[in-house]
């Protein structure tokens, strides 16, 4: 008799990965852990985790010189002219 649903566990899996014999991790390649019990947490931890492990460097420029706003009506340009996305849910 169980409460509520139960997680699916490859317990093969488990076993693997718990074992010394499991050769996935290694220091070029570690694993990363994220505890899970506040998801929201979890979520954003990970996506900090994420960004920080990506390179990034500063390539902010002067600041741009913008055209006059055009007065009147907004004229669309012709279609012809346009790339659009690909609408796949028609």
């Amino acid at each position: 008799f169980t409460l509520g649903r139960q997680p699916r566990v490859d317990h093969r899996f488990v076993h693997l990965r718990n074992s010394n014999k499991y050769l996935g991790e290694t220091k070029a390649s570690p694993w990363w852990v994220i505890n899970g019990d506040d998801k929201r947490r979890a979520r954003l931890n990970c996506i900090q985790h994420l960004l920080g492990a990506v390179p990034y460097e500063d390539h902010s420029s002067d600041a741009l010189i913008m055209p006059p706003r055009q007065q009147g009506p907004y004229l669309r340009p012709p279609e012809r002219e346009q790339t659009f996305v690909v609408d796949h849910y028609q």
